[in-house]
């Protein structure tokens, strides 16, 4: 049994046909991955900005936004012009500073304020107008602080003092030291490297264990099976072999893609061990799905039918396309391991 299970071992990790495959897909996976995170990385937001209203606050605040190392900002003056600018694909998106901005912001508000234009549909824009809106909010919250003060202060309080005190005591404060200082870009494309590299990872996790189902039916046909049952090796055992080497298969070429990634650079907050037993049990799963259609299926035309349009639908619940909260597809989707997959790591 320990002599047929490290020749199986052997052939499988490598062969010439898996090797190729083992190392194939480790480029795959990196290098689509590795691509999509130097893209990423070069990503700036083109920001057309007009200041109606002229004060020291909406320039103070457009020199924050200026100084923002992704935001390549320009200062226009011609709504008509930058429009035009706007649709021919200049700005990813056009802000203007509405007449009375710093005006509202001291009186404690702060809505109509700030206005946009997009032509633009990428998710991008959306982080942008999150991030403004919070430069935005913080400025409210100081001059609302402000005001708040001042009411109930019995002496004169001007805002010279408040500004003191505001600067004294921000080091000390952990709400008005609250800095939103980057639009977290790399956080944001790191998540989409991470669902790049799973969805590469988890396809062909799926299509090797089903090649296994494919094998165990010819190993049947070509009596192998019923010949290791004689050498004292019962079904069960061969089964177990056979899941265990792929269990050391797939987990390696997973880790070794794994490890180039987080070597690089891409992934920083990749948790190897954790991601590690996340794939352990879908491979399981897999494989034990994948026991069942030998089971049901004894033709191998039936049987790669069968598997092929299992794989399609994982693929296909598990993306952007099914989701919702229509409880019929909800249902449909926990016969699927890669959805929980997915729900688990991304």
């Amino acid at each position: 049994m320990i002599n047929y299970f490290f020749i199986q071992l052997k052939n499988k990790l490598f062969g010439k046909k898996n090797l190729l495959i083992f190392v194939s897909v480790i480029i795959l996976s990196v290098g689509l991955t590795y691509i999509y995170h130097r893209i990423s990385e070069e990503n700036i937001y083109k920001v057309g900005m007009i200041d109606f209203d002229q004060s020291e606050t909406s320039m103070d605040f457009i020199e924050l936004i200026k100084n923002q190392n992704e935001i390549d900002l320009s200062l226009e003056t011609s709504p008509e012009v930058d429009e035009k600018r706007l649709k021919s694909g200049e700005f990813h998106i056009l802000y203007t500073i509405k007449n009375g901005f710093e005006g509202t912001l001291k009186s404690g508000e702060y809505k109509n304020i700030l206005g946009y234009s997009k032509e633009s549909s990428m998710q991008m824009t959306a982080w942008l107008n999150d991030f403004i809106s919070l430069k935005v909010l913080k400025e409210w919250a100081y001059y609302d602080l402000y005001n708040l003060i001042n009411e109930r202060s019995t002496d004169a309080y001007t805002l010279k003092d408040y500004e003191k005190a505001y600067t004294e005591n921000l080091e000390n404060n952990e709400i008005i030291s609250l800095d939103i200082d980057s639009l977290s870009i790399e956080q944001k494309s790191s998540g989409e490297e991470k669902k790049i590299f799973i969805s590469i990872i988890s396809i062909f996790m799926m299509l090797v264990t089903m090649s296994y189902g494919k094998e165990v039916l010819s190993e049947r046909d070509m009596n192998i099976v019923n010949r290791l049952k004689v050498s004292g090796i019962s079904e069960i055992k061969y089964l177990m072999t056979k899941g265990i080497i792929l269990l050391i298969y797939l987990v390696t070429t997973l880790s070794v893609s794994a490890l180039i990634l987080i070597g690089l650079g891409v992934f920083k907050d990749f948790s190897l061990i954790n991601n590690v037993l996340a794939f352990t049990c879908f491979i399981v799963i897999n494989y034990l799905v994948t026991l069942l259609f030998v089971k049901l299926l004894n033709e191998k035309g039936k049987y790669l039918l069968v598997t092929q349009a299992y794989i399609l639908f994982s693929v296909l619940m598990s993306s952007d396309l099914f989701k919702g909260n229509l409880p019929l597809v909800n249902q449909v989707k926990g016969f699927f391991p890669l959805t929980y997959l997915f729900d688990l790591i991304l």
